[in-house]
């Protein structure tokens, strides 16, 4: 077998991406074997081909390829998968965009859950009951709007109770995690954009900004509260359990 790590100087990369991965999965080139040694100094080359394999290929390929990045199916001394691979935030984007673009909505909700509760998104709060909600100005429209559905959900009896007069809101603030000015703005825009994603469409409006310079939202309570009467059974499930 042709060393795979060579091919990544190859400009027609994307043209042979499905070829090369059912290559590496024949050859069992994923895992650390006899044949094909997994060293330390290794790990990085082979992990950036298996990633830049995952951009070309569908989102089941791309999970093939992540379940079996070196070290993962055979943890040993030499290498630690977890301490020595953090998670790619670029990557995992990707892979939520793939799984909304491909409408597969339950799969991409059960992969940003545990992604939430694993720890991959700590800037992420929204505590039940308080109404709020805070996310970094990094995060794309995809997790965004799953962010929105989850902020819903789990205010969903204060929502309900809520009286057309009243004048409490649902607040979202967008925080700074980044120095550039355009990007930070290009991220408010996303907010919006994220909230037509959702069905039926939520409505978000800029309302301020805070004393720490973060850009505030409100989320729009009828809409929340259509959106709660169309989707609350499987909603709660996902998002509450």
């Amino acid at each position: 077998m042709q060393q795979p790590h060579t091919l990544l100087l190859d400009g027609r990369f994307g043209d042979y991406a499905l070829e090369i991965r059912s290559l590496i999965s024949e050859n069992k080139w994923f895992l650390s074997l006899c044949s094909w040694p997994c060293e330390p100094a290794d790990l990085e080359s082979r992990t950036r081909l298996l990633m830049r394999l995952a951009e070309k290929t569908s989102y089941r390929d791309t999970l093939e390829v992540l379940r079996n990045l070196p070290g993962l199916k055979e943890p040993n001394d030499v290498v630690d998968i977890y301490r020595k691979l953090p998670v790619d935030h670029a990557l995992l984007k990707m892979l939520l965009h793939k799984l909304v673009k491909q409408n597969l909505w339950l799969r991409a909700r059960e992969v940003f859950r545990h992604s939430l509760s694993t720890g991959y998104y700590p800037g992420v709060s929204s505590p039940p009951g308080f109404m709020a909600l805070i996310v970094p100005c990094r995060l794309g429209e995809v997790e965004l709007a799953l962010t929105l559905e989850m902020f819903i959900t789990v205010n969903a009896t204060d929502i309900f109770h809520l009286s057309e007069t009243s004048t409490s809101c649902l607040s979202i603030t967008l925080k700074r995690t980044q120095s550039c000015e355009s990007e930070y703005l290009a991220a408010g825009s996303r907010i919006l954009s994220a909230a037509c994603i959702p069905q039926p469409k939520l409505i978000v409006h800029y309302t301020a900004v805070n004393s720490s310079q973060d850009q505030v939202f409100t989320l729009d309570v009828p809409s929340a509260r259509c959106w709660l009467r169309h989707n609350h059974l499987w909603a709660n499930e996902v998002w509450t359990h």
